[in-house]
């Protein structure tokens, strides 16, 4: 009976502290929860207002939403904390934080390869290096940009496929932009036989470019010569276009060929394509061999 009663005395003064305790915690209670309800309404403002500033910013309007809610998280954290630190637990703030430590130190271990891609996507949100509909080349791929979401961004190629590219490759790999100049030029490669006037082929080939509609009248049309080549003289025809659309590059790098043919067909200028001379030597091979060789020629021809 006596251990009963000491068991009942103790937990009856137990309670007793804590009744004291909490009547003496009785404005401070009261406070944090002043403070937690204010600290909810200021965070859901927040994040409101953060989120719709991010927007106007940011093509990615997930990462803007995102970041929106994480400065609301923040605020709710931060008034979290003080809440604890007016009931006087401030040992359970210090453990909060320790295990919030651990704990995201595991996540990034174990989600590497997409915390990276996330990271990425948050980055670009901000730089913004390209917007949705960006014509760009990137890790072999070419075409525009559909959506940028928080962990890749989705391009439609010129052939009608969508392709799902991480955002790491797209923050570490070069990114080629086609919109994001106003101007391109179209670089069209072509030979002129040996026996050719040069002179006569530059005016030629410069004449038949610059009759192009959609040629950038206010530059010159170049006409480079490169290299002795193997069966050619090899030039380059440059021309700048009035719009840098995809599009608009290759039709016009298109009829930029076609021009060129027909201007080489009309001015007697040959476009020569390469040759190859057998030679045999009749010491090494023999001359039954060769005959043999002529007759299958012969035959082929």
């Amino acid at each position: 009976m006596s251990s009963i009663s000491e068991l009942l005395t103790g937990a009856l003064d137990t309670l007793r502290e804590w009744l004291e305790t909490g009547i003496s915690l009785l404005p401070n209670i009261v406070l944090a929860l002043v403070v937690g309800v204010g600290t909810a309404w200021v965070a859901r403002r927040s994040s409101r207002w953060a989120g719709g500033a991010f927007r106007k910013r940011m093509d990615n309007k997930a990462a803007a939403g995102l970041l929106g809610r994480l400065v609301g998280a923040a605020m709710a954290l931060g008034g979290l904390f003080v809440m604890l630190s007016l009931l006087h637990l401030d040992k359970a703030v210090t453990s909060i934080l320790a295990g919030v430590g651990v704990a995201g130190v595991a996540l990034g271990f174990a989600l590497q390869e997409t915390a990276s891609n996330f990271v990425s996507g948050l980055i670009m949100a901000v730089k913004r290096p390209f917007h949705i509909g960006d014509a760009i080349k990137v890790n072999g791929y070419e075409g525009n940009i559909q959506a940028i979401e928080l962990r890749y961004c989705l391009m439609r190629t010129y052939d009608g496929l969508i392709v799902s590219i991480p955002n790491n490759d797209m923050l570490k790999n070069p990114v080629l932009n086609y919109t994001s100049t106003d101007e391109r030029r179209v670089d069209i490669p072509l030979g002129v036989a040996y026996g050719d006037d040069l002179e006569l082929a530059r005016r030629v080939l410069r004449e038949a470019v610059e009759k192009l509609p959609m040629r950038d009248t206010e530059r010159d049309v170049d006409v480079l010569f490169t290299e002795f080549g193997d069966s050619s003289i090899n030039l380059e025809v440059r021309f700048w276009l009035a719009r840098a659309e995809t599009a608009k590059y290759l039709a016009a790098r298109s009829e930029g060929i076609i021009a060129l043919k027909k201007a080489c067909d009309e001015s007697g200028l040959t476009i020569p394509f390469p040759i190859r001379t057998l030679d045999f030597d009749a010491s090494s091979v023999g001359g039954a061999a060769i005959g043999d060789m002529e007759m299958q020629l012969r035959s082929v021809s």
